[in-house]
């Protein structure tokens, strides 16, 4: 028996969006144990790499939130793919985005752009999971640090991600 249950049902009364990677990521039925025992919504799947790897996660409804990592996923493509798979089985998908302001840029872009599975007309609350601790590699690496504003992100508008990476950013880790 997990304590994860246990802590599930503690801090279930607290109006939590989810509740995440609450036992070890290589064992969905244990998640499957957790959400049997929490009304909290699951979340996971930033250890876990292509629509393959996640597959099982799906069909086995081990998850609410299903978060790839789309730096080691597979990528946007990869990542479309596996929201696509989530929508067949009812799970959201919500990029990990945790490391640099490349990969943030790259999550963001992409969670805006995804559809909707199902599609609907009614409105979307997106709910993303962006590192927002200090981190000076992160914020000197781009010409321009991604904005979070009044809980809002502001998505780069120049080609591409939106951002310029700054090759002088290398240069104090470089081997001489």
């Amino acid at each position: 028996m997990h304590s994860a249950p246990k802590l599930g049902a503690y801090i279930d009364n607290e109006n939590r969006c989810w509740f995440e990677e609450p036992v070890s990521p290589l064992d969905p039925e244990a998640y499957l144990q957790v959400k049997g025992q929490t009304p909290i919504p699951i979340a996971g799947g930033e250890c876990e790499a292509t629509r393959f790897g996640f597959e099982r996660w799906f069909r086995l409804r081990a998850l609410d939130f299903a978060q790839p990592d789309l730096c080691a996923c597979g990528g946007i493509t990869e990542g479309v793919k596996i929201a696509t798979l989530g929508s067949l089985t009812g799970v959201h998908v919500t990029p990990h985005a945790w490391g640099s302001a490349v990969g943030q840029a790259a999550a963001l872009h992409f969670y805006a752009a995804r559809p909707r599975h199902p599609s609907t007309l009614t409105p979307e609350s997106k709910l993303i999971e962006c590192d927002q601790t200090e981190n000076p590699f992160r914020q000197v690496l781009v010409d321009k640090p991604l904005r979070l504003e009044g809980g809002r992100w502001y998505l780069p508008d120049s080609p591409g991600l939106g951002v310029r990476i700054r090759r002088e950013a290398f240069e104090p880790y470089l081997a001489g």
